[in-house]
């Protein structure tokens, strides 16, 4: 019989998300990459949207809102940006904690699909148009993070053959979408469903958050316009 496993969650959509995937325009798939090329990181997007929009986007097949603590967003505030400025070779302008963002205003924001060559749909918010910068930090591309699930579940699995001894562990996981919207033609240049899971020895700390999120940054560089900055 095939192994089975017990999650004790309270997201139980997250493992009906959608499996990891990531897509570049052909556009900009050049293996020749600029180490000028910039990028502005967002807060999560659902933050930057009025109520009408999220409402629409939520009503969506396949679309959820983000479901993470205030601890937990913290953490993301605190340690995504730095470590993604530490992957990539050109400046990023890390707005995650922001509250700056009055450049925001005269841009409008809509409920969209976007589809994988293999027909798989992401419901997504993005800009109408815009340039998604700080005036007085111009970029060349900006990161929309969103629908980030977070969540540490014990999982137990069963053992081969039936009536074995059970395994049990803690994992971390996180889900979160992700667009890369090109400040210059003002349309979305890649995007993005990235689902990772970590097995926990014990409560995460300092060290375990900046090496997943290098991992993750890392994970959307290479499938980006930007370039890595390589340890």
């Amino acid at each position: 019989m095939k192994n089975f496993c017990i999650l004790v969650s309270l997201l139980a959509f997250v493992s009906c998300a959608p499996q990891s995937f990531q897509v570049l325009s052909d556009d900009y798939s050049s293996s020749a990459k600029s180490y000028n090329t910039s990028i502005t990181i967002l807060p999560l997007t659902e933050d930057l949207v009025d109520e009408k929009v999220l409402e629409s986007y939520l009503k969506r097949k396949g679309a959820k809102p983000s479901v993470i603590s205030a601890r937990n967003k913290n953490i993301f505030k605190s340690y995504f940006g730095l470590v993604f400025s530490e992957t990539a070779t050109g400046d990023v302008h890390d707005l995650i904690g922001s509250d700056n963002l009055s450049f925001l205003n005269d841009v409008s924001f809509t409920d969209s699909t976007l589809s994988t060559d293999s027909k798989v749909e992401l419901p997504v918010i993005i800009p109408q148009k815009g340039k998604l910068f700080d005036p007085n930090s111009p970029t060349d591309f900006t990161l929309l993070a969103q629908n980030i699930s977070w969540e540490i579940e014990f999982v137990e699995e069963q053992s081969k053959p039936v009536g074995g001894s059970n395994n049990q562990r803690f994992e971390f996981s996180m889900n979160m979408k992700y667009v890369i919207w090109d400040n210059t033609k003002e349309v979305v240049a890649g995007f993005g469903n990235l689902k990772e899971k970590r097995n926990l020895t014990k409560i995460p700390e300092r060290n375990y958050y900046l090496d997943f999120f290098e991992d993750l940054s890392r994970k959307i560089i290479r499938k980006s316009p930007i370039q890595e900055r390589y340890k």
